[in-house]
């Protein structure tokens, strides 16, 4: 069982905070989806959330407060191919005047650390309120954890509260490693090829700009710039 509590008060146990996959109960399971404690990401969103125009563009906000480890919301959008995703970006920089995308690529690191998947989700077009959820450069108040369902071939991806977000903050979560050249600090982790303990490596595709995007986050560790990984 990946957590604990009752009903809509259910949250991530602290053992999961590994950065390693949560599992959860799934269609190869005998238990049914609304009576299920194990199948918290698979329920619809209860978390009452705003979406606002800001100085940084369109941002997600807690309407309620939001308890350490509670079930926020699934990264939902097309789920592509790498080289669908590598052809999407291209027509983004060909594109005249400013333009953005939500497209979120993961990779889950298997146990050996040799090999890892990669899911490549573009919510741009087709997604949910998570597409609205922003770059934080000091890891945001959100975590993001692959979610694996008991039979289910295809994971899918879930935001988890990193600590207790009050109502009418900003829902942010940390879109990847610095880009090229750009130093990591110290209270944040790099690349999950060198981390000693993740095993799930967040990895956002923005625009391939020679100029790098720069970022609006705020934070007193922000870099300047937004990650810029490689297709």
């Amino acid at each position: 069982m990946a957590y604990e509590g009752l009903n809509t008060q259910r949250r991530l146990k602290e053992k999961n905070w590994d950065g390693g996959p949560i599992f959860e109960c799934g269609q190869a399971c005998s238990c049914d989806m609304q009576g299920c404690a194990n199948r918290v990401t698979q329920q619809p969103i209860d978390v009452a959330m705003c979406i606002e125009r800001t100085t940084k563009g369109w941002s997600a906000k807690a309407c309620v407060l939001i308890q350490r480890g509670q079930f926020v919301a699934q990264y939902a959008g097309e789920l592509i191919t790498s080289a669908e995703a590598a052809t999407r970006l291209a027509e983004i920089d060909a594109a005249p005047g400013p333009t953005c995308h939500a497209l979120l690529a993961v990779r889950e690191f298997l146990p050996s650390r040799q090999a890892c998947l990669r899911l490549n989700i573009d919510a741009t077009r087709i997604g949910n309120v998570a597409r609205f959820f922003n770059h934080s450069c000091d890891g945001g108040n959100l975590e993001l954890f692959v979610v694996r369902a008991h039979g289910a071939f295809v994971p899918h991806i879930a935001l988890f509260a990193r600590r207790e977000i009050l109502p009418g903050e900003e829902l942010t979560f940390s879109y990847g490693p610095p880009s090229a050249g750009q130093t990591t600090p110290d209270n944040q982790t790099g690349s999950a090829c060198t981390s000693k303990s993740a095993r799930v490596s967040k990895m956002n595709l923005p625009r391939m700009h020679k100029n790098p995007q720069r970022c609006l986050c705020g934070t007193s560790a922000c870099l300047g710039f937004m990650p810029n990984s490689p297709v």
